[in-house]
C-alpha cells in the first residue's frame, strides 16, 4: 500500500505541486513510488535509476539499505511470538520506513534541483504501552536472539555508512541530515544491544518495562 511522503515536488506536466506516494517495496520494474499532481492530476512513476553522480549513487545505496532494513524488521516482527519483541521490531520497521521515504525524497531533490533537504529526525522508538512481562508463557527462542544479532550489525553498518557520507558532503543540510541519521541508527543499536543482552543472559525482553 502506498504511503504519502513528506515534501513538496513539482509536477513535470504543469509545474504545479505534486505529492509523492511511496510503495512499501519496489515493483519488478524498480518503481518505488508515484508523484501525483494536485492541480492537473498527472501521475508519474518514480524509479531510482543508476546514475554517475557520486551523491546520487550514495543516496541510492542508502535507499536500498533502508528498504532492506524495513523488510527485515517487518519479517522479524511477524516471526516472534513475544509481544514485546513484536512491538519493538514493528516500531523499528516503521522508523526504517521513515528513513526510506526521506532518502527517496532526497534522491529526487538532488536529481531534479540539485538541492539537499532538511531533516529534523523522527525521534526515538518507545513502547506503545506497558507490555506484560515476557516470561508469562513465552519462551526465549534462538531465532529472536539471532534476529537481534543481525539487527545490531545492520544498525552498526548503517551508522558507519552515514558517517562516511557526512564526511564527504560539503553542503550543511546534507551533512546535518547524515549526522542525524547516524544518531538515530546508534540509538537503535543501543536499544537492540540491551534487548540482546537481557534475552541471552536472562531470557527476558526488557522492552516495555
Amino acid at each position: 500500500m502506498a504511503k504519502k511522503a513528506e515534501g513538496i515536488f513539482k509536477c513535470q506536466s504543469c509545474g504545479g505541486e505534486a505529492e509523492l506516494f511511496i510503495e512499501d517495496t519496489p515493483g519488478s520494474d524498480g518503481k518505488v513510488g508515484t508523484l501525483v499532481c494536485k492541480t492537473c492530476g498527472a501521475k508519474e512513476a518514480v524509479n531510482l535509476e543508476d546514475v554517475q553522480d557520486d551523491h546520487l549513487k550514495a543516496v541510492k545505496i542508502a535507499v536500498d539499505a533502508e528498504r532492506e532494513a524495513f523488510l527485515f524488521y517487518r519479517e522479524a516482527a511477524g516471526k516472534t511470538d513475544n509481544p514485546r519483541g513484536k512491538d519493538m521490531f514493528q516500531q523499528l520497521a516503521d522508523f526504517e520506513m521513515g528513513h526510506y521515504k526521506k532518502m527517496i525524497h532526497l534522491y529526487l531533490s538532488l536529481k531534479r534541483e540539485n538541492k539537499w533537504i532538511p531533516y529534523t529526525g523522527v525521534g526515538e522508538p518507545t513502547p506503545q504501552n506497558r507490555i506484560e512481562a515476557s516470561s508469562a508463557g513465552y519462551e526465549t527462542k534462538n531465532n529472536d536472539i539471532e534476529a537481534l544479532k543481525m539487527a545490531i550489525e545492520k544498525e552498526k553498518s548503517a551508522a558507519e555508512y552515514y558517517r562516511e557520507q557526512a564526511a564527504k558532503t560539503d553542503d550543511p543540510l546534507g551533512k546535518e541530515m547524515f549526522m542525524k541519521l547516524v544518531e538515530e541508527e546508534e540509538v537503535h543499536r543501543r536499544l537492540l544491544n540491551d534487548q540482546f543482552y537481557s534475552l541471552q543472559n536472562q531470557g527476558e525482553w526488557v522492552w516495555g518495562d
